[in-house]
């Protein structure tokens, strides 16, 4: 739950303050609730699995890992390239 509204909270930042980087480091949120969703969900809808089922939540929660390593590469980029001022108040870093 606090993981959305903390991707919620940067999908704000990132439109109202036009910031690539909250719009960004949002989708990694988004995703990372999914991951944690599906876990949840496989864990109570499969309390006993067979090796093949076990082997394809594998696979699918390794997929849905990679897109979250994935999501980070732009939020890294901008914070190691670009040379920007932060024009927010301290108010949006809590």
């Amino acid at each position: 739950m606090i993981t959305i509204l903390f991707a919620l909270y940067n999908s704000v930042l990132g439109i109202r303050y036009k910031m690539m980087w909250n719009g960004y480091i949002s989708v990694y949120y988004y995703l990372l609730t999914i991951l944690r969703a599906y876990i949840v969900h496989v864990s109570l809808k499969y309390k006993q699995v067979d090796d093949q089922s076990r082997n394809q939540v594998y696979r699918r929660a390794s997929l849905i890992l990679i897109a979250l390593n994935i999501s980070l590469i732009i939020p890294l980029k901008l914070m190691i390239l670009d040379d920007k001022n932060v024009t927010m108040t301290l108010r949006p870093a809590l």
